[in-house]
């Protein structure tokens, strides 16, 4: 199995138009610099109401929008982990979101109330477009871990039925983007076979059954499992020594999108486990950022 998955890698080269060793690492703008509009209440459910934050350049036009979807297991986690990083792409010119989904607790709010509120903010960030500067034509999901199954549903399920719930006031708008960024994301939930107890059981607490009890429910949670001619670009990143999230996540992922004709890259981070952010100034991390910059860039066509 893992000689199978080194040659799977090996296959995957990334394009040259997107792979980056080194470039200068981009810090948060100022306040000054930005507008921002925080804690905006986005959707309200029986169980909780969700949240995001928003930063713009101060110039009035439109911008690509970036929306960061934070990670936790689905259980833990806040839009607040990501504010700096919001305002770092502020800095470069986008519009950026950070925004916060019901979380598992106690046996509430399992799949797919998560996937139902981040599609109800896409709709929402659509619908108010002009209000907070977004170009609502182009739109990138950029999430890690459960996040990055969050940000990688909104790219793969956009028009797939049985994801919005009732609790979303929009119907004006659907929740597609144009490109999605993961980082060390679960992306099919469809088997427990080769994990531990650990990640059995956040598999479980999200779903509320095993996916061997429940394949229906199991493949509709599976980003893989939506693959399709429509797909937008993806870009993703995984550490070859994760302990929480298995490294054939990702690769076998873009193979799926590769050979379904669409657009997929995979940067593996050799030596490094679950969890590091997108801007560091860690060396080990600069082909995951100065790429996935690159890859926004390129797909936002900034």
């Amino acid at each position: 199995m893992k000689q199978q998955l080194v040659s799977l890698i090996a296959s995957l080269a990334l394009s040259a138009s997107v792979y980056s060793q080194s470039c200068v690492r981009p810090r948060p703008a100022p306040e000054g610099n930005l507008q921002s509009a925080l804690d905006i209440e986005y959707v309200q459910t029986p169980t909780g109401n969700s949240s995001l934050d928003i930063y713009t350049p101060s110039d009035k036009s439109p911008h690509p929008l970036v929306v960061l979807i934070h990670g936790g297991s689905w259980m833990a986690g806040s839009k607040n982990d990501f504010r700096d990083d919001a305002r770092t792409l502020a800095g470069m010119g986008y519009t950026a979101a950070t925004i916060d989904y019901r979380l598992v607790r106690e046996g509430t709010n399992r799949f797919p109330a998560a996937v139902e509120d981040v599609r109800c903010a896409i709709k929402f960030l659509k619908a108010n477009a002009d209000r907070y500067g977004i170009d609502r034509h182009r739109i990138a999901a950029y999430g890690f871990s459960a996040g990055g199954h969050l940000a990688s549903m909104l790219g793969t399920s956009a028009r797939v039925g049985g994801l919005d719930g009732t609790n979303c006031s929009i119907d004006s708008e659907d929740a597609s983007v144009n490109s999605v960024v993961s980082y060390y994301a679960p992306l099919d939930l469809r088997s427990t076979e080769g994990l531990d107890f650990g990640q059995v059981g956040v598999i479980l607490g999200f779903l509320g059954t095993l996916p061997e009890f429940n394949p229906r429910l199991a493949t509709l949670a599976s980003p893989v499992a939506h693959i399709n001619a429509q797909t937008p670009p993806f870009f993703l990143v995984h550490g070859d020594a994760d302990k929480v999230v298995p490294l054939r996540s990702s690769v076998e992922f873009v193979d799926a999108l590769r050979q379904a004709g669409r657009m997929g890259e995979v940067v593996v981070m050799p030596g490094l486990d679950h969890g590091f952010g997108p801007f560091s100034d860690d060396p080990r991390l600069q082909p995951a950022m100065c790429s996935s910059l690159n890859f926004l860039q390129e797909t936002l066509k900034k």
